[in-house]
């Protein structure tokens, strides 16, 4: 049961770390320079997929540990 929990708390935190690094990052870099897309703002417009984008990882990484001692 603790290997399970402490599997499930290191797969969140990395996901949530690695989309907030994402956000740091793209948001310095381009949200500085974009200031609005279609009226919204660019932080509201990245936040969806960054979110997309960790679920996708998750779904094809995940396989292929489901079964691992």
């Amino acid at each position: 049961m603790a290997r399970m929990f402490r599997s499930v708390v290191q797969s969140i935190v990395a996901h949530v770390l690695s989309t907030s690094l994402y956000f740091v990052i793209f948001g310095s870099a381009i949200g500085s320079r974009i200031t609005e897309i279609d009226g919204v703002s660019y932080g509201a417009f990245i936040v969806p997929g960054l979110i997309m984008l960790s679920v996708i990882i998750d779904s094809m990484i995940r396989p292929g540990t489901m079964n691992a001692p």
